[in-house]
């Protein structure tokens, strides 16, 4: 990923080499399936930066891989008699899904305060990027990354999208704050 600025478009190769991921962040790679596997494999992560010297407290940015599909937003729906609206099932579970994996990536008390939150959808190009953006949001406050996703937390905010096929679908994460 270039600058959020930049209209340069990165290529799968360039994704997998070392040098496409930024020195200063912890990036996650793909994430494997099982959760176990998926823990081991994320405090191998955190191990390695311990080593290489990289203080978790003096680090300004993280990035974080989600393995799932892009999903827009849905409001709440109600037919006429129901007493409660609901979520569809489907938003149910890709919300518990993204949210189990940002609490296993995010070990620190939820930010105050972002400088700029980048979100990359990669999928099928269907739907609104707003709509994409407000699950995401969403979710990374349920999971307790973000205090909220109101202004005074998330002042500035950045997004694309990459038209890739169901199967390579996913959407990347990255929290600078200060």
């Amino acid at each position: 990923m270039a600058s959020p600025g930049s209209t340069s478009r990165v290529t799968p190769s360039a994704m997998k080499s070392s040098a496409f991921w930024p020195r200063s962040c912890r990036s996650s790679r793909p994430l494997a399936k099982h959760p176990l596997t998926r823990r081991f494999q994320l405090l191998g992560e955190l191990v390695r930066d311990l080593l290489a010297g990289r203080v978790l407290d003096q680090m300004n940015s993280r990035e974080l891989y989600l393995p799932l599909r892009p999903m827009s937003k849905e409001r709440p729906r109600s037919f006429r008699g129901q007493s409660r609206p609901y979520m569809s099932r489907t938003y149910k579970l890709w919300m518990k899904d993204a949210v189990s994996i940002m609490q296993e990536w995010w070990i620190g008390p939820p930010l105050e305060k972002t400088s700029y939150v980048w979100i990359e959808h990669h999928g099928a190009a269907r739907g609104d990027l707003d709509n994409k953006d407000g699950s995401v949001f969403d979710a990374l406050v349920k999971a307790g990354v973000i205090k909220d996703d109101n202004v005074n937390v998330v002042g500035k905010r950045g997004s694309g999208f990459v038209k890739t096929s169901t199967k390579q679908a996913h959407i990347i994460v990255r929290i600078d704050w200060e």
